[in-house]
């Protein structure tokens, strides 16, 4: 089974309350661990090592290890390349356009923060607390990605006026029909500019500026080609503010817990053109005089910021020098997250005089979300001159749940809610990591991760697994400074965009879809000093 992703487009375009959706809880739930170069270097296998700013918040715990206090910064350069294929029609594999090639380039702060190590000066027993605060990266969100190609099959027009039927023209009309809950804002927008329009003159029948009427029972079809393009760019990332106690217990023990605070902040922008391969197939009539199509598009832009508050717990158990385990659990968190939305249109004909635009209301929404929560356990061998170290990490995304802010009643969630239940599972993450040290000043290091999706349709399809491979190099010098390097390439599984909603009864035709796939790279150092 495939990945299929409903653009924004079909779903926060139509309504403010009620459009989350069970894929917007999995996005904003979340984590592609960042960290210091060295963790990230090493796979973010760091369960039952610790010791480094950037294990913190994969386990508390790790601030004990260290009989040392140390601050650091960890800037990351991320550049990432997308290459989507569009179909226009997917039953068709002989319908597809050109391949698109996108690359965008973001700097990000990876990892920031310092911890304060007291020595208790105690043989046995608590030996040691440690103090920490540190802002780490759970989750870059950025998303880049073009699909073009010719339609001769499908439009979005098409689909909008299809939508509309049923509905009377005259509610359209309202100043207010934003308001209406029955009615998706995008409708409303390609009405009042001029896209779609009444079908002879019945209030409730519309037809596409791209359609016509294909024979005498009164058949609608496209009336000819048309270059149709898709954009999509996000930026954004996810954050969490860490407020971490550790403690040292016979330097065999080391416990911990944070105090989490995540935020994220997401936007998008997404676009989709039609333009006539030849506007003299696209024939419309106006009650002053008839014209062509010539181009239209429309834009969705959206932003969602969250904060929540959870708590972690872990502890590190050395059994002997060379054997470590370890393991913590998050608690779920609760998130705020408010959300914005607006749909802009425009069209152009042959003639100018029937060329119009309209910009929906500015929405606003704001709700909640209880993300779920992890487990994660390790284990890491120590063999003189290196460590090697594996995480097993599980995430519960089936318990996420929407709930209201405002005091409206909660049914409004049921569906997004049982979508959850019925489309979401748990996901399993591996993390391995080796560091070696050749002389004690330098180290060598490697990682590799993977997670299986949290989508039911895609837990036994290993195509669908979000893969990390990383290296790193390490210095430390005989006064307080460090420097780490590391770099990190992720590769995301195929992402299956769907355009609009299928709207032909033909069994064989189908709306557009673009097949992308990304792949990320990471370029990160980390500048740090021990007291």
């Amino acid at each position: 089974m495939k990945k299929i992703v409903i653009t924004s487009i079909l779903a926060f375009a139509a309504l403010g309350a009620g459009a989350q959706t069970a894929y917007d809880a999995m996005t904003f739930s979340e984590n592609n661990y960042s960290g210091t170069a060295r963790t990230i270097a090493m796979g973010n296998a760091f369960t039952a090592l610790g010791g480094d700013l950037g294990s913190y918040g994969i386990n508390p715990a790790g601030s004990a290890v260290n009989r040392y206090s140390q601050i650091s910064f960890t800037p990351n350069l991320s550049s990432l390349s997308s290459s989507s294929e569009y179909f226009a029609n997917p039953m068709d594999n002989a319908a597809r356009g050109t391949t698109s090639h996108t690359d965008m380039t973001r700097f990000y702060l990876s990892n920031v923060g310092g911890s304060t190590y007291i020595d208790l000066r105690q043989r046995y027993g608590l030996k040691g607390i440690s103090f920490g605060f540190v802002v780490n990266m759970t989750n870059n969100m950025a998303e880049k990605y073009v699909g073009r190609g010719l339609n001769d099959y499908t439009s979005y027009l098409g689909q909008l006026a299809s939508g509309l039927n049923g509905y009377a023209s005259s509610n359209l009309d309202k100043e207010n029909a934003f308001n209406n809950p029955d009615i998706a804002w995008r409708e409303i927008v390609a009405w009042k500019s001029g896209m779609i329009s009444n079908l002879n003159n019945n209030q409730e029948d519309y037809i596409g500026a791209t359609e016509k009427v294909t024979d005498s029972n009164g058949n609608i079809g496209l009336g000819g080609t048309l270059d149709q393009a898709f954009r999509r760019r996000t930026h954004g990332s996810k954050r969490d503010l860490l407020f971490n106690m550790g403690f040292n217990v016979s330097d065999m023990f080391y416990f911990g817990g944070n105090i989490g605070i995540t935020s994220f902040s997401m936007k998008y922008d997404e676009y989709i053109h039609e333009i006539a391969c030849n506007p003299d197939d696209f024939p419309n009539e106006f009650s002053t005089g008839t014209t062509n199509f010539d181009r239209m598009m429309i834009r969705n832009s959206y932003s969602a910021d969250g904060t929540g508050i959870y708590g972690k717990f872990g502890a590190i158990f050395v059994p002997i020098t060379e054997l470590r385990f370890g393991m913590a659990i998050q608690t779920p968190t609760l998130v705020n997250i408010n959300e914005t939305w607006q749909t802009y249109g425009e069209i152009d004909y042959t003639d100018s005089r029937y060329d119009g635009w309209k910009k929906s209301p500015l929405g606003e929404y704001e709700y909640e979300l209880v993300s779920p929560f992890r487990f994660n356990a390790g284990m890491a061998f120590n063999f003189g001159i290196g460590v090697v170290s594996a995480d097993y990490e599980i995430v519960d995304y089936k318990t996420m749940r929407f709930r209201n802010r405002d005091g409206y009643s909660s049914t409004s969630f049921n569906g997004p809610n049982q979508d959850i239940k019925d489309l979401m599972t748990i996901s399993n993450s591996l993390r391995v990591g080796m560091e070696i040290k050749p002389v004690p000043s330098f180290a060598i290091r490697a990682g590799y991760s993977f997670a299986t999706s949290p989508e039911k349709e895609l837990e036994n399809n290993f195509k669908a697994l979000y893969q990390t491979a990383s290296f790193g190099l390490g210095y430390s010098s005989n006064g307080s400074f460090f420097w780490d390097a590391a770099i990190r390439g992720s590769f995301k599984p195929n992402l299956y965009t769907t355009l609009y909603e299928d709207y032909i009864e033909d069994k064989n035709i189908a709306s557009p879809e673009i097949r992308t796939k990304t792949n990320i790279v990471d370029f990160v150092m980390t500048f740090g000093w021990r007291f």
